[in-house]
């Protein structure tokens, strides 16, 4: 799955081309797919990630049916209707979009750069990517004072349940978590070290190419959403536009050696 912050760096970019939209409730709908609240040992989650990204058990993110979610509750509806459920819906969607890509083009290239990946998901390579990008997160915020997450996300309040399959009380966790963690960090944590996994050049790589990839599909959906065969938009992508992305993806390390 992208960062949070990733999500809302994509919501920004795409706003600048989709101004007629509810700003707020965009962005939102940017952050509403991961409204999983966590058992204790968050092992499992309620709504469970099946229901809340639109997989099948046991499917990885590469496979998320969003044009199922597109077809039930973004086609047909017009912004003039309710522009800030219309909003948060298409924005919903973008985040479908973008967890895809994420998988496609830095986990998918991870597994190359590592092929142990490939047969263990649960790898603890994965929590050593993981600091990498949410550290990236925090670099961005503390560089960006005027970026979406200070602007609208922390001052605004939570938004009402849109979506009949979001409880709202799941919803407003995950949003007040996420508000919370990024606005108060730790202050032993340090993010001014080598990002060897994944550094701001790749991140920005990925956050543009969302924005230009999901405005694509935003476009083209508006014009002729596909037949029930296909169950992802990005299958309506090049060949090249899906690629993983090729190493370096982080900083390099010289050798003292």
């Amino acid at each position: 799955m992208a960062t949070w912050i990733a999500h809302l760096r994509v919501a920004e970019g795409l706003f600048r081309l989709l101004p007629h939209l509810d700003e707020t409730a965009f962005m939102y709908g940017n952050l509403a797919p991961d409204s999983g609240k966590p058992n204790a040992d968050w092992t499992a989650f309620d709504p469970p990630k099946e229901v809340t990204h639109f997989l099948r058990r046991g499917e990885g993110e590469d496979k998320i049916h969003d044009l199922r979610f597109y077809r039930a509750y973004v086609a047909g509806r017009q912004p003039e209707d309710d522009l800030a459920d219309y909003s948060f819906r298409l924005g919903y969607f973008v985040h479908l979009l973008c967890d895809n890509l994420w998988s496609r083009r830095l986990n998918t290239a991870y597994k190359q750069i590592y092929p142990e990946l490939v047969d263990n998901p649960h790898s603890e390579l994965w929590a050593t990517f993981k600091r990498d990008w949410y550290h990236l997160d925090f670099c961005y915020l503390r560089d960006h004072p005027e970026c979406l997450f200070w602007r609208v996300y922390v001052p605004a309040p939570n938004p009402p349940p849109y979506l009949d399959f979001v409880p709202h009380e799941a919803l407003t966790h995950s949003l007040s978590e996420i508000r919370t963690f990024y606005s108060t960090p730790s202050p032993q944590r340090n993010i001014d070290h080598p990002y060897v996994h994944l550094n701001e050049a790749a991140m920005a790589r990925y956050v543009d190419d969302s924005v230009v990839l999901a405005y694509k599909l935003i476009v083209q959906l508006q014009n002729a959403v596909p037949a029930e065969g296909v169950h992802s938009a990005v299958r309506l992508l090049g060949v090249d536009e899906l690629q993983p992305y090729a190493p370096p993806l982080g900083d390099v390390i010289e050798s003292s050696l």
